[in-house]
């Protein structure tokens, strides 16, 4: 039990009383200003220590299973990478086919388009040469028609 300055004071006069001021300080120096129940005795140290080392385990533990938790996140992330980077040497070969095939389609668009414009090439003077024989045939049955009926 902790004593009160009130206590402190009463023993202190006392003391005063018995063995003199000088005596009576000394023996009030020895005596610890909150009482000596605020002192920790071997077995709160023992409990403490306990404790302690209990709560010591317990973080180990902690440290422990977080150190497994980052190996397996490492291994999952080295994982997913490995998986990322095979996915884009699959995606480039097929990027490579596409444009292989792309490159074939329009190969063969322009071989088309080449042939469509020497037919039309020829076409339009096929056309052209019609006209001008049409043309030509139109003015001489004009002319002929024209020479008969004229003045005889």
């Amino acid at each position: 039990m902790a004593l009160t300055e009130h206590q402190r004071f009463e023993i202190y006069s006392n003391l005063c009383d018995t063995v003199g001021q000088p005596q009576a300080e000394y023996l009030m120096a020895q005596q610890p200003p909150g009482g000596w129940e605020q002192f920790a005795t071997k077995g709160d140290l023992a409990e403490l220590e306990t404790r302690t080392q209990e709560a010591f385990l317990e973080l180990k533990s902690a440290i422990l299973e977080l150190k497994t938790a980052v190996v397996e996140t490492q291994s999952s992330v080295v994982e997913t990478q490995s998986s990322v980077v095979a996915l884009d040497a699959k995606m480039e070969v097929k990027f490579s086919e596409l444009r292989g095939q792309i490159a074939t389609q329009f190969g063969a668009v322009d071989t088309r388009f080449g042939e469509l414009s020497g037919q039309r090439a020829r076409d339009v003077w096929a056309f052209a040469v019609a006209m001008t024989v049409t043309t030509i045939s139109v003015c001489c049955s004009i002319f002929v028609a024209v020479w008969q009926l004229g003045p005889s």
